[in-house]
């Protein structure tokens, strides 16, 4: 095989996992946003001033780039300090 051959295939396997890439990022972008409008709409304001449980749930950051968790329970922290 030549080298533009190789070169070629390179670039087309790079363009697919970085098409693959965009669109799991895609996918994850717009269950994170479901998720987080779902529990600000379910959340209520506390005694103590705390919306509850949004105010529980891990940054939007962090519930992006974990993408291997799909558990929203896993992104809720505890309520005690």
């Amino acid at each position: 095989m030549s080298a533009p051959a190789i070169i070629i295939m390179a670039l087309g396997v790079l363009a697919a996992l970085s098409f693959s890439a965009f669109f799991i990022i895609t996918i994850r972008n717009g269950w994170v946003y479901r998720v987080r409008t779902q529990m600000l709409r379910e959340s209520v304001w506390t005694h103590e001033g705390v919306f509850e449980p949004y105010s529980r749930l891990a940054s939007y950051d962090a519930m992006m780039w974990r993408f291997w968790v799909w558990d929203v329970s896993k992104f809720l922290r505890s309520s005690q300090p």
